[in-house]
């Protein structure tokens, strides 16, 4: 086992070959997520959450109630449907900007272990795998807090005064709306 993972290692030192690993496999767990947005059924907090899209108002009270994730899925009945993979979609879009700021991040490491188990450690967790997957606004707060973490490791990394502004405007902006998203 122990020559066979040496053998792997070697085989993905070169930057280019890891860069396509990892991209792969976030493809793959896109694809997994978004199949998950498809296929499942609603649960009661996201009908409770459409509810109150609905004008229901007596459930913005609750903890169903993540405001970001409120106005997303009224936008997006109104354009797409009020199916439950309309619903989803901002969610699942969020798993993108996760999955691609992510691997931003990790491009900042430069051995090879340290960025696979990195890798593992973002993305291989099945309870947040199921935030990209549902209307919920867990998905998308993981997607913006993930944007804003690599945000502001660039400002930090800046030299430039404006430019390190710019970079923190945007890393507050995404907290904020990351912060909406999670706010009950």
């Amino acid at each position: 086992a122990r020559s066979s993972f040496r053998l792997y290692l070697r085989a993905v030192r070169s930057p280019g070959r890891l860069s396509v690993l990892l991209v792969l496999c976030s493809c793959v767990l896109f694809a997994y997520s978004s199949l998950r947005a498809y296929r499942l059924s609603f649960t009661h907090d996201e009908c409770l959450s459409y509810r109150i899209v609905l004008g229901e108002s007596f459930w913005k009270g609750t903890a169903n109630h993540h405001p970001l994730n409120t106005k997303l899925m009224g936008w997006t009945s109104s354009w797409l449907g009020p199916h439950e993979w309309e619903l989803r979609l901002p969610n699942v879009i969020s798993h993108i900007l996760y999955l691609v700021f992510g691997l931003l991040l990790l491009g900042q490491l430069k051995e090879v272990t340290p960025i696979l188990l990195g890798f593992a450690l973002l993305n291989f967790d099945p309870f947040l795998l199921d935030f990209f997957s549902l209307a919920r606004g867990y998905g998308l707060a993981s997607g913006l807090s993930m944007s804003a973490l690599f945000l502001l490791l660039r400002a930090w990394q800046q030299p430039d005064l404006t430019r390190r502004g710019i970079l923190l405007t945007l890393s507050l902006t995404c907290a904020s709306l990351a912060d909406l998203a999670n706010f009950t």
